[in-house]
């Protein structure tokens, strides 16, 4: 989670997520991305998801953050289940370049169905 840091600092100085309402980050880890996230953007909605044996390290990360009322954990795998909805942003930090095409293009096809129109 520590390189995490340095990843989540040039995606945040790189972008305006400004007129973003809720941002997913599939996953998401210990929640390091959507921790710095909430920082520069107080009224951001958030959810992680990402496999149960990392909840418990976000939601650590979240209660000292004091980001836990906004910040939700969706505990699942995006190989074999949907993805949650209500996100107007999704982020794949570091995700796309650890596995197979095939994975991959079934992910950025399940981000794109739960996304809202626009």
């Amino acid at each position: 989670s520590e390189t995490q840091r340095l990843v989540s600092d040039e995606i945040l100085t790189s972008l305006d997520f400004s007129e973003v309402r809720h941002v997913m980050d599939i996953g998401g880890g210990t929640g390091v991305f959507l921790a710095a996230c909430a920082a520069l953007y107080p009224n951001l909605s958030l959810t992680l998801f990402d496999l149960p044996q990392v909840a418990p390290l976000a939601s650590e990360r979240f209660a000292k953050a004091g980001i836990s009322a906004r910040a939700h954990i969706e505990c699942g795998s995006f190989r074999d289940q949907a993805l949650p909805r209500g996100a107007d942003l999704i982020t794949l930090i570091r995700v796309l370049y650890d596995h197979e095409d095939e994975t991959v293009l079934r992910l950025l096809q399940s981000a794109y169905e739960v996304l809202p129109d626009g």
